[in-house]
């Protein structure tokens, strides 16, 4: 309610709390907010009686403007999407992928998830801990980058983005099951993971080939 005209702080706020911020809160823990604690102190009686009597109001906030709806998360993940498939289809069509965008794609994302991961295991914040955006943000994923740009490893790179588009895939398939409930202006991002982490599989699978074949002719 409150982030409703930051879509930016809430999706950032979102990925980074975990599972605990997820449980229905009791009267007491809702009260940290001063809208709630104002509505307990208006129905708040002793013996009875009211404890409040009369309030002043000396300050009216006015409502907070929406950010521009041109940067708005769903346009901007939703044409990344876009470009993520016709990417795709252009690299399925030449059998070849475009490295330079799965490297880029793939480090950001696991940085992402090592930060979160950090946030879990390193630090004092109760509140990111158990944080299930590790599905999609998977710390390995920097690693696999890295094997991406190195062109070795590939049955490694074909075994592990076959899981990676497989966990994809469930998280996408039992989202709204989960314990924990994602931003969903995060499926554009996880469709595109998916779809790159199946192309992936496919692709190294089919260059691995090319490279046996050209080592046995040679």
């Amino acid at each position: 309610m409150y982030l409703k005209p930051q879509p930016w702080g809430d999706l950032g706020i979102d990925i980074c709390l975990g599972l605990p911020m997820d449980k229905k809160a009791s009267p007491y823990e809702y009260m940290f907010l001063p809208d709630y604690i104002e509505s307990s102190f208006d129905h708040a009686t002793i013996n009875n009686q009211p404890i409040v009597k009369k309030k002043n109001i000396v300050f009216t906030p006015h409502p907070e403007e929406d950010s521009s709806e041109l940067f708005h998360p769903w346009i901007v993940f939703g044409c990344f999407l876009t470009l993520t498939l016709v990417l795709s289809f252009y690299d399925w069509k030449r059998k070849k992928l475009t490295k330079w965008f799965d490297v880029l794609l793939f480090s950001m994302v696991g940085w992402v998830g090592i930060l979160l991961l950090i946030l879990w295991v390193a630090t004092d914040h109760q509140a990111a801990a158990r944080n299930l955006n590790l599905l999609w943000a998977f710390p390995l994923h920097a690693i696999a980058a890295v094997l991406l740009i190195r062109k070795k490893s590939y049955e490694s790179l074909i075994k592990y983005f076959q899981m990676t588009a497989t966990l994809l895939g469930s998280t996408l398939l039992f989202w709204w099951l989960l314990p924990q409930q994602l931003n969903v202006f995060l499926i554009p991002i996880i469709i595109a993971l998916a779809i790159r982490s199946f192309l992936i599989s496919k692709l190294v699978k089919v260059s691995s080939f090319k490279r046996v074949a050209h080592s046995l002719t040679n």
